[in-house]
């Protein structure tokens, strides 16, 4: 199927260029069939006997189509004495819709609403309630006990980290303080506390103690010459 022949059977049948006499009248009317049975009809009305005539005219037009029929096509089995319907083959299927019994306990006698029975139900009922209620608070309870304890405990170790990172610092610091010390102890002078920075003389020589290693200006020892190699403070 292409263009050239949707636009062959839109012209043929008139449809477009609009053409109404495209088709003949004689294609509407009624087929050679339908005229021989409303002949028939019409020759029984009349009371005229023409069964013969019938019978031998249609074994004739019977014996002719076959024939043509027979040469064109080739024989398929028949299925027009069979009364086969489209609805008989193709079933539509059928929905039933099924109702839902909704299982309710109703009633179906009169009850007394003071009696005994009645209100223990009713008592057991509500205890078991309570029942339910309190397992899920105590489980609630239960729930946010354990997130404070975690909090808590998060808490804590924080703390203690922090703690032992002071401890650290702290410890580092106190190491670079006596680090410092001992550099301050070995450039000052231990008599007069002067510092060997803040020394302007440069001829003032230091000597150093043979047992604490600790340092003095020449001046302040008192000693001279050879005694100097061999010093020793007044602390020993």
């Amino acid at each position: 199927m292409n263009l050239v022949n949707i636009f062959s059977g839109f012209r043929a049948t008139g449809i477009f260029p609009f053409k109404p006499n495209a088709i003949p009248i004689e294609a509407y009317g009624p087929s050679k069939t339908s005229v021989l049975q409303v002949e028939v009809e019409a020759s029984i009305e009349n009371g005229h006997d023409v069964s013969k005539d019938q019978n031998q005219s249609r074994l004739t037009t019977t014996a002719n189509e076959e024939q043509s029929v027979s040469a064109v096509n080739p024989q398929v089995p028949s299925t027009s004495s069979e009364k086969t319907y489209l609805r008989e083959i193709l079933r539509t299927p059928e929905v039933v819709k099924q109702r839902t019994e909704k299982k309710t306990r109703r009633v179906t006698e009169a009850r007394c609403l003071t009696e005994r029975e009645f209100l223990n139900e009713l008592k057991r009922k509500e205890e078991e309630k309570n029942r339910v209620q309190e397992g899920k608070d105590q489980r609630k309870m239960e729930r946010e006990e354990k997130k404070k304890k975690k909090e808590l405990d998060q808490t804590l170790k924080k703390r203690i980290k922090a703690n032992k990172n002071t401890m650290k610092r702290l410890a580092k610091n106190k190491e670079n303080d006596r680090s410092l010390a001992k550099d301050q102890s070995d450039s000052t002078c231990t008599y007069c506390n002067g510092n060997y920075m803040d020394d302007n003389s440069d001829d003032e020589d230091w000597v150093k103690c043979t047992r604490c290693s600790d340092w003095y200006h020449e001046s302040c020892t008192g000693k001279f010459g050879h005694e100097l190699s061999h010093f020793v403070c007044n602390k020993h």
